[in-house]
């Protein structure tokens, strides 16, 4: 058996993979509503996706004409599901709000967007790294309902808003110490008021 063409075929198809990546990156880093230093690439690429409406919730697949059975939510199954809907209206989703928005000592408003949510809105902060870190974890806790989302889909796997909302201190946590200053970054306080790591009133360990 000639290989070569096996071969080409395969080169051609692993080269049209990472320009393709290369060019997704681009657009990414290129969109500044879709960057930031706190977070993974995979988060932002998933972040930016999801604003263009490029995750294949139910819903976008229909449109394509691939019909998955249902476009009801596999999560709650209340309703069809959509990219807001998944993110940010689901009852299971709503739960975590909830709770990212108690931790950080916040309100979750009533009228808030998801754009606007995406965008870090919903929480006073005066500064700037804290406004930062706000909006990693939103945009975190986004990344990890769509992660909990899949883990229903495929594996029949239903961890709870409590769990998940762990999930999300945990990580959100070890990205953001990883990329902050670390003498300046512990646990406890990330747990108990992240709001206040490295505010008005923190001292010069960053610790309010």
């Amino acid at each position: 058996m000639d290989l070569e063409p096996v071969l080409t075929w395969w080169l051609l198809k692993e080269f049209t993979h990472i320009i393709d990546q290369a060019n997704l990156l681009s657009d990414v880093m290129a969109c500044e509503t879709s960057t930031n230093k706190l977070v993974l690439i995979n988060v932002m690429i998933f972040i930016w996706r999801a604003r263009r409406k490029r995750i294949p919730v139910l819903i976008e697949l229909d449109k394509r004409g691939i019909y998955m059975g249902s476009t009801q939510s596999p999560v709650c199954d209340d309703y069809l599901e959509s990219i807001d809907h998944v993110l940010f209206l689901c009852s299971f989703a709503k739960d975590i709000w909830v709770r990212i928005f108690n931790w950080w000592g916040a309100i979750l408003p009533p009228n808030l967007s998801f754009e606007r949510l995406l965008d870090g809105a919903g929480q006073t902060i005066s500064s700037p790294m804290t406004k930062d870190r706000w909006k990693a974890v939103i945009w975190i806790a986004c990344y990890y309902i769509w992660h909990h989302r899949n883990e229903v889909v495929f594996n029949n796997i239903n961890k709870g808003a409590a769990v998940v909302s762990n999930e999300i201190q945990i990580k959100s946590y070890e990205w953001i110490y990883n990329r902050s200053n670390k003498s300046c970054f512990d646990w406890l306080p990330w747990l108990s008021s992240p709001q206040a790591i490295g505010g008005p009133n923190a001292n010069r360990c960053g610790i309010g």
